[in-house]
């Protein structure tokens, strides 16, 4: 239709758009909080020297995130394979604009000037397998090719490592046991998003298939891969053992469950928003998402459900902190005075607090949209009146892609954020 003649650097951006590469950040984040929770928390056999950290193995740290990051790649580069025919009619009037733009450009004279312009718009969005520039068969290729690597990365762990309680300063691996299936279900219901046969995305599954991966089971598997890596591989039960049942040692208090209860409520409200953005959008293509089914009102409530539902599970993980109990207050997996644990806890309910003096602005600014959005629509009922006049005047309304985009933005930081509060509470112990 308008293929672009790109250099190579032109090329590669256009293609790292596509597979929207510096975007897959927030699974790895949430699995390295996984990681360093679980270095804490189990003791491992061959600790690396002395310190806090002497349980965390950095490079089985670091194949969970290759594992994790590449697999939001091929994703994402095998989504928008699938969804080419209903994107098409979207992506055709966006060309024929930019057509028009160019065009002004290059009767000023300024060839130059388009072809920047060209390479700007190649490196920004998924118009390449639309335009002609590139077959939409190179966004499947590339996403087998991702997967291929992931599979290349997972056998040569599994081929090359030992256990570490069977041979003493080997590296495991921690693709074995329960964290290896976690990853196997993990990728066929992330590639199911908008796949054949059963696209999830499109019969309204996809809001909580997303949810559910993004946040809690990636930290789940940090958590079980880091464990299966530094001591053994872990049994499913084990998930519901205790100390005195696992079969392995690994196992999950009730604190850890409530961890993974909150993350999960705090993704979900995020995907509602995200798909509420699109909602016009996906229901002209025939996308049947979650939030097409139950309307606009509902998704809007579900929304401040959700957030509600996060912080209940939120008050429950410190009220344990508070009877210094749960397993987030270990470090180094050593057992702790009452004073030690008093300063962990404190660090913890720091974090909380500046995590919290930035997530709650944003979701009361989004929520006060969402429902401002209801009532500009006609479609708002009277208690969702009530709840849009509840808002104090001085939080702004935006629209609803803004909104989208602040609640991402939120998202993608609090991992790194929680990373970081362990990371200082830990070192602020001085437990040598």
């Amino acid at each position: 239709m308008d293929p672009q003649q790109l250099s190579l650097g032109g090329k590669i951006r256009a293609l790292v758009a596509l597979g929207r590469i510096p975007f897959a950040t927030e699974v790895p984040l949430w699995c390295l909080f996984g990681c360093l929770t679980s270095s804490q928390i189990f003791s491992s056999p061959n600790p690396k020297g002395d310190g806090p950290f002497q349980n965390l193995d950095w490079w089985a740290t670091t194949q969970c995130l290759l594992i994790t990051w590449g697999t939001n790649i091929s994703i994402n580069y095998c989504n928008e394979y699938f969804d080419w025919d209903v994107d098409r009619a979207e992506m055709v009037a966006s060309i024929e604009r930019d057509l028009k733009r160019r065009k002004m450009i290059k009767e000023d004279g300024q060839d130059e000037a388009t072809v920047e312009y060209s390479e700007k718009m190649m490196g920004s969005t998924t118009r390449p397998i639309h335009d002609g520039t590139f077959p939409p068969v190179v966004s499947l290729i590339l996403g087998l090719f991702v997967q291929y690597l992931l599979f290349a990365l997972i056998y040569t762990s599994r081929g090359h490592s030992q256990f570490t309680f069977s041979r003493p300063g080997a590296r495991g691996s921690p693709f074995r046991g329960l964290a290896l299936q976690i990853g196997i279900f993990s990728t066929i219901l992330s590639q199911a998003y908008a796949a054949p046969p059963l696209r999830l995305h499109y019969h309204g599954f996809g809001e909580l298939t997303s949810a559910l991966l993004l946040s809690p089971v990636s930290f789940l598997f940090g958590l079980v891969g880091h464990y299966t890596a530094t001591v053994r591989p872990v049994a499913f039960s084990d998930l519901f053992a205790d100390a005195t049942t696992s079969s392995s040692g690994f196992y999950a208090d009730k604190q850890i469950w409530a961890l993974l209860a909150s993350f999960y409520c705090f993704e979900q409200a995020r995907i509602f928003v995200m798909h509420l953005s699109d909602i016009d959008k996906d229901r002209s293509e025939g996308k049947n998402t979650f939030c097409v089914k139950v309307g606009q009102q509902v998704a809007s409530r579900l929304y401040l459900l959700f957030n509600g539902l996060c912080a209940v599970f939120t008050w429950i993980i410190f009220r344990q902190l508070a009877h210094r109990e749960g397993m987030i207050l270990s470090v180094a997996a050593r057992k702790l005075d009452k004073a030690t644990q008093d300063r962990v806890g404190l660090g913890w309910k720091t974090g909380a607090i500046v995590i919290a003096s930035y997530a709650l602005p944003a979701v009361l600014i989004t929520a006060k949209s969402l429902f401002a959005a209801l009532v500009k629509d006609n479609k708002a009922a009277k208690v969702d009146k009530w709840i849009t006049g509840a808002f104090p005047d001085f939080l702004p309304v935006l629209k609803l892609s803004d909104c989208a985009k602040l609640v991402s933005v939120k998202t993608l930081v609090t991992p790194v954020m929680l990373s970081a509060v362990l990371v200082t509470t830990v070192l602020a112990t001085g437990i040598p």
